[in-house]
């Protein structure tokens, strides 16, 4: 009976996740697993169980998720990779014991790396790649097997990237590169496969341009704005194809930028604002979208003041802040209680420094004072919270500092 309607909850908790209503789906499965964790996996049916748990736990995991709660997420892929590593022990070394396997073990170490745990995302992320090249080894690898191995050397990539392992991490893309280039060859028609490539690329321009490579950067960063170009012409209802474009104009900008070419740098930067601001309107609820609107109008101002434009800069930095204020008040984080993010309070408190310069520039003290003294607020409230976090502290001071010497 508890098998039953653990069933018929998890089911419940899918439609709820593909209809978008993450609360519910996160209440529905969160009861599924309660029921299963209290059944017994022995006897003949140990399998059948086994992946009926394995199931919830990464819905489960993939509510959370959706509703940004990153460690809650990873805590339940474990659950559902130790359901598939117990399932892989019942059936015996079979293909697809490891097929399932891989893949659990490709998205927890994904999830990993987006929780900001590399080390461990690497663990499972070399299980996934072990297990894979198995296949390869034995010749028994098929279109799905080769697509998981391109995304195991991006995810490599990633990880090596986070752990400051900057030439391993270009390697690691170099080889999902190629192996996406070989997939598309085959398969030109599909088109995430081409939109994989193109991250790849993308992640290959961010590194070269850290390593100091501007052209390796630049022919790495137009691989990837002309595949996210083609794939918006063709899709423009897909916001992610647009969003990661976004990404791309907003590091070109920066390439023109570090160049010495600001006018050009400009344009860039201004086809980026245009371009979030279309997702941001058209796509309300994902925050990520007008966070990314926020940093990219504060990085603008401050090009613009660069460039002795103080009334653009102002009117850009403003737009910042205001967009960064309501992200702060309305995005609440369900794992800490509905309180407000840290993540933009620092950004906030960061703004209202920038825009403080700017109006101190245009010779609107009052104004500076204004914002110097809101930046402060916000830098105080991290540090009450966080005694550890060395930007507020230093934050605190500096804004103290341009206060004083307005007063």
């Amino acid at each position: 009976m508890a098998d039953a309607v653990a069933q018929a909850l998890n089911n419940s908790g899918e439609l709820n996740l593909m209809l978008g209503d993450i609360t519910s789906a996160r209440e529905n499965l969160t009861k599924a697993t309660q029921l299963l964790a209290n059944l017994e996996t022995g006897g003949g049916e140990a399998g059948d169980l086994l992946k009926r748990r394995a199931r919830v736990y990464s819905n489960l995991s993939d509510a959370y998720t959706a509703s940004r709660m990153p460690a809650a997420a990873v805590e339940q892929a474990k659950l559902a990779d130790s359901a598939y590593k117990q399932l892989s022990e019942v059936n015996g070394d079979s293909p697809a014991g490891r097929r399932l396997l891989a893949a659990s073990s490709l998205t927890l170490g994904r999830k990993m790396s987006d929780a900001h745990q590399p080390g461990e995302a690497g663990i499972y992320i070399e299980r996934a790649a072990t297990l894979l090249r198995q296949l390869e080894t034995e010749q028994i690898v098929n279109e799905r097997d080769l697509a998981a191995l391109a995304a195991v050397s991006f995810e490599r990539g990633r990880i090596e990237r986070a752990l400051g392992n900057r030439e391993e991490a270009v390697k690691a893309q170099i080889d999902a590169i190629d192996r996406y280039l070989a997939l598309i060859e085959a398969l030109p028609e599909i088109s995430d496969y081409r939109f994989q490539l193109a991250r790849a690329y993308g992640e290959a321009a961010d590194l070269a341009a850290l390593l100091g490579e501007p052209g390796e950067a630049k022919t790495a960063n137009d691989e990837a704005a002309g595949l996210l170009r083609q794939l918006a012409e063709e899709d423009p209802e897909q916001p992610a194809f647009r969003f990661e474009l976004a990404k791309r104009l907003r590091a070109a900008a920066s390439a023109l930028r570090d160049a010495g070419s600001g006018s050009k740098a400009l344009a860039e930067g201004e086809k980026t604002i245009v371009l979030l601001q279309d997702l941001v309107n058209s796509n309300p609820d994902n925050p990520e979208y007008a966070y990314e609107l926020a940093i990219v109008s504060g990085i603008q101002a401050d090009m613009l003041a660069e460039a002795k434009q103080t009334e653009k800069a102002l009117d850009h930095g403003e737009k910042a802040v205001n967009v960064m204020q309501t992200l702060l008040t309305e995005d609440l984080d369900p794992a800490d209680n509905n309180g407000k993010r840290p993540k933009y309070r620092h950004a906030l408190a960061a703004l209202y420094g920038k825009l403080g310069h700017y109006s101190e520039r245009s010779g609107d003290k009052d104004a500076a004072l204004r914002c110097f003294e809101k930046s402060l607020k916000q830098y105080q409230t991290l540090a009450n919270s966080s005694p550890g976090d060395e930007t507020a502290t230093k934050g605190v001071t500096w804004a103290e500092d341009r206060i004083g010497r307005l007063q």
